[in-house]
């Protein structure tokens, strides 16, 4: 089949011929993922938004000629399972170092009105404006994350933690929720992409904090997490959002059941936290 669209980093490891099999370990309805030399990847159809290390067929995943395969073969040949050329697009799904926030005030007021007007209650949202920590406008239906006080309890006290910049990293909120990415770490990764791209150091401290975590999730989220504290990777959806001044909320819409706006839910936190940080001057949005 026919390679679509691939992430730069992926596609620079099967050209230098490092990755030329991926041996598959989980089946759904649009995806498949697996391994191959240490690394994770994904193979979504065109229904799906590019993640890191991860390719987009042009057609359906469960294509004969990979629906039953345990080891995919992939290159540029046409003879392969998957094969790329000259029509697939290849994307950089990092963060460049010249890459900064430019959002306005009014682009993150209409952020907070998205996430109020369309949160779902099975997502992170009703949980935040219940803690209050961020000023949000409570929201008291919601679906159990786990156990829903035990959760706020977690909640509330990594995000006094990081206000404060007194986190206890040892306090864990990674695989809370529902879905092949519970929404506490779509949540993280979100946060973790608005520290990212305002180059704030609390961004290592997520990192390091993910580190520790990453293990108690699923494989999928692991990995997502993973790249995203470790490589600066994070899904098109969350870099077309910087790249845009967040013009493509719409999209978080159709990202996963909850994912999408849980990933929104943690970029509004990054960009709380960076608001109030006490004597911030390295970063002001305008107003």
């Amino acid at each position: 089949m026919h390679i679509a669209q691939m992430d730069q980093m992926l596609f620079q490891l099967i050209k230098d011929k490092k990755i030329t099999n991926i041996n598959i370990q989980s089946r759904f309805i649009t995806s498949m993922s697996g391994y191959s030399h240490g690394y994770f990847i994904t193979i979504l159809n065109e229904s799906k938004e590019l993640l890191p290390m991860s390719l987009i067929l042009s057609g359906k995943v469960d294509n004969d000629s990979v629906l039953n395969a345990q080891r995919i073969k992939i290159s540029n040949e046409e003879g392969a399972a998957l094969y790329y050329d000259e029509r697939t697009t290849i994307e950089d799904l990092h963060v460049g170092k010249e890459e900064r926030l430019s959002l306005t005030g009014r682009d993150v007021e209409r952020l907070l009105t998205f996430l109020q007007k369309n949160t779902l209650k099975e997502g992170l949202y009703p949980l935040l404006s219940r803690s209050n920590i961020l000023k949000l406008p409570q929201r008291k239906e919601g679906r159990l994350l786990g156990n829903e006080n035990f959760f706020l309890e977690k909640i509330d006290l990594f995000l006094n933690g990081l206000i404060s910049g007194d986190l206890d990293i040892t306090l864990n909120i990674i695989g809370f929720g529902p879905g092949l990415t519970p929404s506490s770490d779509d949540f993280l990764v979100g946060l973790l992409s608005a520290l990212v791209y305002a180059g704030d150091p609390l961004s290592r401290i997520i990192g390091q904090y993910i580190n520790l975590h990453k293990e108690k999730t699923t494989e999928v989220s692991k990995w997502m997490l993973h790249y995203a504290a470790n490589h600066r990777l994070f899904p098109i959806i969350i870099k077309r959002f910087y790249q845009t001044g967040g013009h493509n909320l719409e999209q978080f819409l159709t990202h996963g059941g909850t994912s999408g706006l849980d990933l929104l839910c943690g970029i509004y936190t990054g960009l709380f936290l960076i608001l109030n940080e006490e004597g911030n001057s390295k970063w002001e949005i305008e107003s």
